[in-house]
């Protein structure tokens, strides 16, 4: 039985939304560990700058 247009479709959209969810869980701690730093420059600047 040969796989039609439909079926490879089908397989490759389950393939791209497994990467994506793959993708979101290495982003995502990736993300707050950024914003964490982020935070913590504005308070070294405004540190330095209340020098």
């Amino acid at each position: 039985m040969a796989l039609t247009t439909n079926d490879l479709e089908e397989i490759r959209n389950i393939v791209d939304s497994g990467f994506a969810k793959q993708n979101i869980e290495v982003i995502e701690p990736l993300r707050r560990v950024i914003e964490g730093m982020k935070n913590d420059i504005k308070d070294i600047y405004y540190k330095i700058a209340n020098l």
